[in-house]
């Protein structure tokens, strides 16, 4: 079956999130904490209690609809529908000699994967990022080994956990337990400013 697809940012993608009540949004986003929670398990032998995981998805939904409403959301539609979604951030970090940008919460639909739709998310979000600073680096932490083959596809190069606290926390010292935990599950990947994406 033909399916068609758009990637869509700013306040079209603020209206196919809105769209039905917010239904494939909530469903993007439980997809992402799903998937997380997954992860996370398989590694760390631990679970999210089901209170935990609605907290979990009622904090990622607050912080996508603040993105959202300034215009830092990629939507990826599948006949209209939201398959796919990823948030783009500016870091403010004090340890790095250009600003970064950090592409995060890259989440597909189950139905939908497969398709090479994360890609596709990848390099639309890169593109809003060029656009809104030309001489920023870009940053994506991951513990999908989906995503992380995509950074290393598209020349991302990858980077040392404490790198990657260093720009986006600034003293790493608070997250010394975090980041031993993290360095189990985690990749982190950089593209400097000025590469472009293999066509």
């Amino acid at each position: 079956m033909y399916k068609q697809t758009e990637i869509l940012s700013d306040d079209q993608a603020r209206n196919a999130l809105d769209a039905d009540e917010g239904r494939h949004e909530h469903a993007l986003i439980i997809s992402l904490v799903e998937g997380f929670a997954e992860r996370y398990q398989n590694r760390m032998n631990t679970a999210m209690e089901d209170g935990q995981f609605r907290a979990e998805c009622a904090a990622v939904k607050k912080s996508v609809n603040t993105m959202k409403e300034r215009g830092d959301t990629i939507v990826l539609t599948e006949n209209g529908i939201p398959s796919g979604m990823a948030n783009i951030k500016k870091i403010e970090q004090q340890n790095h000699e250009r600003d970064v940008w950090e592409i995060i919460r890259i989440s597909v639909l189950r139905d939908a994967r497969g398709r090479h739709y994360g890609s596709r998310l990848v390099r639309a979000a890169v593109d809003a990022i060029r656009k809104k600073d030309a001489n920023a680096d870009i940053l994506i932490g991951t513990s999908d080994l989906a995503i992380a083959k995509i950074c290393d596809r598209l020349g991302f190069q990858g980077i040392p956990i404490e790198r990657y606290y260093q720009i986006t926390k600034g003293d790493m010292t608070p997250y010394l337990k975090e980041i031993e935990q993290a360095r189990v599950y985690a990749k982190d990947f950089l593209l400097p400013a000025g590469q472009d994406l293999p066509s």
